[in-house]
């Protein structure tokens, strides 16, 4: 399944990890973001205009409210977050570069792959919306998604809390059988995952910029 902090780089999806997937992981290091504590993290305007990482650099984003969880840094994984909005509200991003177990033959069936591996994730959480298209980056095959996501046990409510996650994986122009997969999500309440900070993350995003490995 989808872990996308322990896979490697050069395995994607092809050694099967149990109960790591990918909803999981972003629901858990959202919740780690939330009560690690700024001792952990840097604010990104510490580093250069590009903060580069293996294989893609991000530019330094607009908002300055955008963190670097250094204890989550690797080589080819950038983890950025807010400080908590409230108890139960949190915003982070996670860009990372994955290869690939396949070179893929039609855009069709990078989208397929994609599709599959995206919505796989364990019985605590109900997808309640999935959508994806097909588009370009970098002149790159790229598949744009959103999902919708139920919480049914979080640690820090005793309710069940919504969560948004929207991204895009395109392929890497640079690295052979390998893709960028950069996503933001948004954590809380019904009232307070209302889509605002959006183009927050959309920016962040836009600003990848792929490097040779």
């Amino acid at each position: 399944m989808w872990n996308p902090a322990l896979l490697s780089i050069h395995h994607w999806l092809q050694t099967d990890t149990g109960e790591h997937h990918r909803v999981k992981n972003l629901l858990g290091m959202t919740i780690a973001i939330a009560f690690i504590g700024l001792c952990l993290s840097i604010t990104a305007y510490a580093a250069e205009p590009e903060i580069n990482f293996k294989g893609f650099s991000v530019q330094q984003p607009d908002d300055k409210r955008w963190r670097l969880h250094r204890d989550r840094q690797k080589p080819h994984i950038a983890v950025f977050f807010f400080s908590p909005l409230s108890p139960t509200h949190s915003f982070n991003a996670t860009i990372q570069i994955r290869g690939l177990p396949t070179v893929f033959k039609s855009k069709e069936a990078f989208k397929e792959f994609i599709e599959s591996k995206i919505q796989e994730h364990s019985p605590r959480y109900e997808t309640l919306d999935f959508s994806s298209s097909s588009a370009e980056l970098h002149g790159q095959w790229a598949i744009r998604y959103q999902l919708h996501i139920l919480d049914r046990n979080p640690a820090n409510a005793e309710f069940s809390l919504v969560m948004t996650i929207k991204g895009i994986v395109f392929l890497h122009p640079l690295w052979n059988r390998g893709a960028i997969d950069a996503s933001y999500s948004e954590r809380g309440t019904e009232q307070e995952v209302d889509g605002k900070l959006d183009p927050i993350g959309e920016s962040l995003i836009d600003g990848i910029i792929p490097q040779s490995p």
